[in-house]
């Protein structure tokens, strides 16, 4: 019932703030408490929660300041929401479309805005939306999932920068006057790297495949992997990878056939670091198989790699559809204004989620 009334508590002084009753100041904390008939401990997590928000500032002597044009970007914004669909969605995809769906409309729901979805499904359809909204007066801000992130590079850059509102995407190139929300593969390897032993050997399980979150992790793996300790060995185990399309079921035999062909050159115990979900889970099949004890003999890490996919034994950074969507509409509401004709690369904190016995420092 707490967390209901302090929520109740931030929407209503949102309300009264647009609707300019509060103006310049809140009212002190015990006038506040008087008006919500409730506790100091409620009251003061509400507030904290819009100081978070970026809606007030603490002066001290003074009292909880509004923060200047705060009044027209708290709430009741209209965002639209761009989703890829593909002919031959698997199930997975779908499920992925749905946590992004449920993070939006819980964020939304929270400032009191609504979300406008636009379905992708084909190149031309996405040139016709784009172009329809680049002229639309009726959103305030735009979530961008392209089609393809080569397409997203070559053909959308012109169409997106005529966007009079903010557009966020994810973190799929460094293009100017687009503002990027995501978890960074930097920041993934160094949250790994905290967890690991200085005094165990390293293998990072990649795959050969010219992708850029592919070569992304490799680099950051090496970067990490040196600050941390430089007399490790490190072995990058990698199997020959060239499909048209990157099916999990193939990544995961990728996995499986990188420790099966490099399996006599490992020492244990160890740690490996599966380049995502997919090649953790064949590594893992495979040291099973062998009955190597997981996560005593080795400690493996898969990349957003669910507990149940893993088994309870897979450690994986956590990297949250729900919450990337969540926090995307955290960042628009706060920051709307500042956003517009950004480039900027706002960076989602990562974190990692163990097993019972996991190897840790």
């Amino acid at each position: 019932m707490k967390t209901n009334k302090y929520r109740h508590i931030c929407k209503d002084i949102e309300n009264k703030i647009k609707s300019n009753e509060f103006r310049e100041y809140l009212p002190p904390v015990k006038d506040l408490i008087s008006q919500y008939t409730t506790t100091q401990a409620t009251i003061s997590k509400a507030l904290r929660i819009l100081k978070q928000n970026g809606l007030l500032s603490y002066e001290k002597g003074i009292g909880n300041k509004i923060n200047d044009n705060q009044q027209k970007n708290i709430s009741g914004l209209n965002i639209g929401v761009m989703l890829p669909v593909r002919p031959k969605e698997t199930s997975e995809q779908n499920r992925q479309h749905m946590r992004l769906l449920r993070g939006f409309c819980s964020g939304a729901h929270f400032y009191n805005s609504r979300i406008s979805l636009f379905i992708n499904s084909d190149r031309k359809k996405e040139q016709s939306l784009l172009s329809r909204l680049a002229e639309s007066r009726d959103l305030d801000a735009l979530v961008y999932f392209p089609l393809t992130v080569d397409y997203f590079i070559e053909k959308s850059q012109a169409l997106l920068r005529k966007m009079k509102f903010p557009v966020i995407t994810r973190n799929f190139h460094n293009d100017h006057k687009i503002c990027r929300i995501d978890y960074t593969d930097d920041d993934i390897m160094k949250e790994i790297f905290k967890c690991i032993p200085a005094d165990l050997p390293v293998y990072f399980i990649s795959i050969n495949y010219p992708v850029y979150w592919v070569n992304n992790r490799e680099k950051y793996f090496q970067e990490n992997f040196k600050l941390v300790n430089k007399k490790s060995v490190i072995k990058n185990l990698k199997k020959m990878y060239s499909e048209n399309h990157m099916h999990p079921r193939l990544l995961q035999m990728a996995g499986y056939q990188s420790l099966e062909a490099n399996f006599s050159n490992l020492e244990f115990p160890c740690v490996m670091i599966g380049v995502n979900d997919a090649v953790a889970l064949g590594a893992m099949q495979y040291l099973l198989q062998k009955q190597i004890s997981i996560p005593g003999q080795v400690s493996l890490f898969g990349i957003d790699c669910s507990s149940r996919a893993g088994r309870g034994v897979i450690a994986s950074a956590d990297l949250s559809l729900y919450r990337y969507a969540v926090n995307c509409m955290k960042i628009i509401h706060c920051r709307q204004s500042r956003l517009t004709g950004k480039n900027v690369l706002l960076r989602l904190p990562v974190k990692i989620i163990s097993p019972a016995g996991f190897l840790v420092k």
